[in-house]
């Protein structure tokens, strides 16, 4: 909704605060997307996260 990828999502990121609510931490690796089609990065490799061929 925002086109904010967090880019690092695991189990040890989200913590769960005294009311049950799940919080996201560890935003280092956040990229925005500006682009319509933000589901592609689901799609990349690690090395192409990292520029790398």
């Amino acid at each position: 909704q925002c086109n904010v990828v967090h880019g690092g999502l695991k189990p040890s990121n989200i913590l769960i605060n005294d009311a049950g609510d799940a919080c996201v931490s560890d935003w280092s690796m956040v990229d925005f997307q500006p682009s319509r089609n933000r589901e592609a990065h689901r799609y990349y490799s690690p090395e192409a996260w990292k520029g790398v061929s």
